[in-house]
């Protein structure tokens, strides 16, 4: 497993070429793996999620109020039929 503890935000966000919050790496695969626009979409938004985590690692107060946002990944859960 790669080791991130001590990697730059900047590599750890990678490239988002136009600016959807979403790692043009992760969007690539999105698309070329599946193929239904709302399986896509969800995962778009979990990804954005994610990234908006990890952006705030670094503020405690915003850090917090995300760490109780679960509406995208509720959405995927839906989209993909899986119960939580």
């Amino acid at each position: 497993m790669h080791d991130i503890s001590n990697a730059p935000i900047s590599e750890i966000l990678g490239v988002d070429l136009n600016n959807n919050m979403i790692r043009d790496d992760v969007e690539d695969y999105i698309i070329q793996n599946y193929s239904k626009f709302e399986e896509q979409e969800a995962l778009k938004q979990y990804t954005k999620e994610l990234q908006l985590k990890m952006l705030s690692y670094d503020n405690p107060e915003e850090s917090n109020r995300l760490r109780g946002d679960y509406k995208a990944s509720k959405c995927a859960y839906y989209v993909f039929g899986i119960e939580k």
